[in-house]
């Protein structure tokens, strides 16, 4: 691959990244969550999401894992909760989830 074509790829990478975090707005912060809102295909789609203050066991190797309560008022969708861990987890994994200390 020439040098060009690396260069050209990059920066349409950026400006095509740039487009979609620029359609982000962020409404607030309180505690540990992010309230924040875009417009997908002409719908508000509304969102809090927070990052884990704990995780165990705290040496696994894995992306960063989110929590989102989403809110999409044209489809009548309210308090979906949707969960990004990092990584895969195997069939007979079980799961546990803590919330202001309420499991």
């Amino acid at each position: 691959m020439s040098l060009r074509v690396l260069f050209f790829s990059i920066i349409c990478l950026l400006s095509f990244e740039q487009k979609i975090f620029a359609q982000i707005k962020l409404d607030g912060q309180f505690k540990n969550w992010t309230a924040q809102n875009t417009n997908i295909n002409g719908q508000q789609v509304c969102y809090a999401v927070s990052s884990p203050v704990a995780s165990d066991p705290k040496n696994l190797n894995r992306a960063e894992s989110r929590m989102f309560v989403s809110f999409r008022p044209n489809d009548k969708i309210q308090n979906e909760i949707s969960v990004t861990s990092g990584y895969n987890y195997k069939a007979s994994s079980k799961v546990n989830v803590a919330i202001d200390k309420k499991e």
